[in-house]
């Protein structure tokens, strides 16, 4: 679901994760302890957003996951969404579902 309650599509998940900066979201899942905010920006501020991992856990096949909660800003639209991201054997992090 999104910060507003409503539901969050697979496509606006994809979305997000496609636009997102390539190293940054990883760097912020592996900087960011539990209720910190890595906030960023690129393009003189036109892309800007935010990830604040709200919790961290191990999942039933022993990945280390976060409960997330990200913002992007890409100039007039803002996308927020919570989400489970989860670190995979190379050490890149995937959001789930």
């Amino acid at each position: 679901k999104s910060m507003t309650g409503a539901e969050t599509t697979p496509a606006s998940r994809s979305s997000f994760e496609t636009r997102r900066s390539g190293m940054t979201f990883d760097r912020a899942l592996n900087s960011a302890g539990d209720g910190q905010a890595y906030i960023w920006q690129r393009n003189n501020g036109r892309l800007s957003g935010f990830v604040k991992p709200r919790s961290t856990f191990r999942n039933g096949d022993g990945e280390i996951c976060r409960h997330i909660e990200m913002m992007l800003t890409t100039g007039l639209r803002t996308n927020r969404i919570e989400s489970t991201a989860c670190r995979q054997k190379g050490g890149r992090w995937k959001l789930e579902g």
